[in-house]
């Protein structure tokens, strides 16, 4: 089984953030494959389940706020005994320009506080991750909290996809 889990913020109020990108990733990836959502509200989790070709997939989205998403997460890989190296984790990144990717196997949270629950909540950091470039806000007072909350310019938005 393979474990694909998006970063976000649950709620209407966040869904098409910089900072949900990883929810979005997700959704886009369930489409694709025709897999739908169902709601384990013990765990604080949607999951879509299916397969591809042999393999077992499942995609996850916390309910908790991205800064407790680990506790979901961790959880659930508890209840279903998956291996780290099974887990991927789809997030956004300020240090990749937007529409940039870069899969690694494993590191840091690199200041990303819901990779940082991840870590915290598993006890170590050697799953892979895949980034999602969204840029830096421009300007010296910019402040990164409201950049990361904030949706992206009609024309990222056309990217997107």
């Amino acid at each position: 089984m393979k474990l694909i889990v998006g970063l976000g913020n649950p709620g209407l109020r966040y869904k098409f953030t910089r900072h949900n990108i990883g929810f979005r990733v997700i959704d886009s990836i369930a489409q694709e494959l025709k897999f739908s959502f169902k709601t384990n509200l013990k765990l604080k989790i949607k999951i879509g389940q299916g397969r591809i070709d042999d393999e077992r997939i499942v995609l996850l989205k916390s309910l908790r706020f991205m800064n407790l998403c680990g506790l979901s997460v961790s959880l659930f890989i508890l209840e279903r005994k998956i291996e780290l190296n099974d887990l991927l984790v789809v997030c956004d990144c300020l240090d990749l320009p937007f529409g940039k990717i870069r899969l690694k196997n494993n590191g840091s949270d690199a200041g990303h506080r819901g990779t940082r629950s991840i870590i915290t909540s598993l006890g170590g950091e050697d799953f892979s991750r895949l980034k999602i470039g969204i840029g830096r806000p421009k300007g010296p007072d910019a402040q990164i909290s409201d950049y990361v909350l904030s949706r992206f310019e009609p024309e990222e938005e056309k990217k997107l996809p």
